[in-house]
């Protein structure tokens, strides 16, 4: 389908140029990224992306770039963040515990310990 197409899209252009992270990244600018409209990509990404929101679906790419940094580099999870396109600390901070179910520095000292292995 259409949607289906563009969902495919929105992600080759998220794996490809990470565009998620700039923190100033929104909905019409992701918009003009794949020269659509910002209703298109918000249904194409709730159809095809389990009903997530633009911000949901954005939040997502960021938390998973942000948890691959905290487990590959030694960088201070604050830079993390921002390099992530996180423009709150404390959003990031919930949004890794929600997704991780623990924190980033427990994240990536069980990395480490499976690198070390």
């Amino acid at each position: 389908s259409a949607s289906q197409q563009l969902y495919n899209r929105i992600c080759q252009l998220m794996r490809e140029k990470q565009p998620y992270t700039d923190s100033d990244l929104n909905r019409d600018s992701l918009a003009q990224m794949l020269a659509t409209n910002y209703n298109a990509v918000a249904s194409a990404i709730r159809e095809c992306g389990e009903g997530q929101t633009i911000g949901v679906f954005l939040d997502d790419w960021r938390i998973r770039h942000a948890a691959q940094l905290v487990a590959a580099t030694n960088n201070p999870v604050g830079l993390i963040a921002k390099q992530s396109g996180f423009s709150s600390r404390s959003h990031f901070n919930s949004l890794f515990r929600e997704k991780f179910k623990m924190t980033p520095s427990e994240y990536r000292n069980i990395a480490k310990e499976k690198a070390g292995k």
